[in-house]
């Protein structure tokens, strides 16, 4: 268990990954670099620097299915047996000399013609992709699919040694909204109804999508305009950057490197160094950028979670209140996976439960703000 919360530390400090240019890849050439709001995102901050192609750059998750590759993987359909057709590797951009795809899950459109739910997956901003372990990862989008009538785009984006630190991997997640609301309708969808989900890493990606939408230093040109997403809902994830360094103990006092499958420095945003990265990469900044955008904050019960606390989920909430913005605290509780078929021997694992089980304890309070946002219509 130790081992691996080390890992994760090294993981969760990797959003502020970064060179003194802005990128942490320079995928897009160095793009992304100033920020409107938040501090700046251009400069290192010195200890949230981290270099591509150094430490941790031979990942595990190399030339697995659903990890970024120069080509991508063949695009191909399938219809499912419960009615809904899965159109694999769908290629969303080239970004970075790596094709970036996902896998479009199309419910039957005879209640109307429904929005879609992007899906980003966690992994430390580091680990494998999309479908990364089985059958969660696969299930989380097809549960989600069935639960609220929408279709789901399950995402890949840059990891880190791939050159997606902060801002490119964001930007790649806003990329895949941007084609989508162009491609939309070749699949019976409605692009101009968009949301987001993510858990851990990728709740991260999702509520900096969600809440800024205006910034138009983040916005990656992958379509005619920016894309009006409508709902985020966040699983376990960072809200606050530069208060890492409050985790658990295990995960705190984690030696400065680790010869892991990160291998990087966990001296920056975990060690509590306020980095300008660190403070423009964190969702609890941008709540005042939200607009009209719904966010459901949904977290593992107090003293569970051992990676984020608890209580980052009750700070982004409280914070995005007090901006005005629709926001609500799914917050589970001890007991609640038994009503949703889980099991509760897995509290104390990680984020407390896995994805799948925490989509189901918060699935049937969700209903009615999923169909109002981009349900069926």
């Amino acid at each position: 268990m130790v081992r691996r919360l080390v890992i994760a530390a090294c993981c969760l400090a990797l959003a502020c990954a970064g060179s003194s240019s802005g990128s942490a890849g320079g995928g897009n050439g160095g793009r992304g670099g100033g920020s409107a709001s938040g501090g700046g995102g251009g400069g290192s901050g010195g200890g949230c620097a981290w270099t591509p192609g150094s430490a941790g750059s031979s990942s595990e998750c190399a030339g697995k299915p659903g990890a970024p590759t120069a080509s991508g993987e063949a695009q191909s359909t399938a219809v499912l047996g419960n009615g809904f057709t899965r159109v694999s590797n769908l290629t969303y951009a080239s970004r970075g000399g790596f094709a970036l795809q996902g896998d479009l899950l199309v419910p039957r459109l005879d209640a109307g013609t429904p929005g879609i739910l992007l899906v980003v997956h966690g992994g430390g901003w580091q680990d494998c992709g999309r479908r990364r372990t089985t059958p969660d990862a696969v299930n989380y989008a097809l549960v989600m699919s069935a639960l609220y009538g929408v279709a789901t785009f399950n995402l890949e984006y840059r990891l880190d040694q791939e050159g997606g630190g902060y801002p490119e991997n964001l930007m790649d997640v806003k990329c895949a909204a941007q084609w989508l609301q162009v491609h939309a309708q070749d699949y019976g969808l409605d692009g101009t109804r968009l949301g987001i989900a993510g858990e851990s890493a990728g709740a991260h990606l999702a509520l900096m999508t969600g809440l800024t939408q205006g910034r138009a230093d983040l916005d990656p040109g992958c379509g005619p305009t920016a894309p009006k997403v409508r709902l985020v809902l966040e699983y376990s994830g960072p809200a606050d950057l530069p208060a890492l360094h409050q985790l658990p103990t295990a995960v705190a006092s984690a030696p400065e490197r680790y010869a892991g499958p990160c291998g990087v420095s966990v001296s920056g945003c975990a060690r509590g160094r306020a980095c300008d990265r660190c403070v423009d990469a964190s969702p609890v900044a941008h709540a005042c950028e939200a607009g009209d955008t719904a966010v459901a904050v949904i977290h593992a019960p107090d003293g569970y979670d051992l990676l984020i606390p608890t209580a980052q989920a009750r700070q982004l909430h409280a914070v995005l209140l007090d901006a005005g913005v629709a926001a609500v605290d799914l917050t589970a509780t001890v007991g609640q996976t038994v009503d949703a078929g889980c099991d509760d021997s897995q509290l104390g694992q990680a984020h407390g439960w896995n994805r799948l089980c925490l989509v189901k304890t918060s699935g049937a309070a969700l209903v009615p703000l999923v169909a109002q946002t981009i349900g069926p219509r």
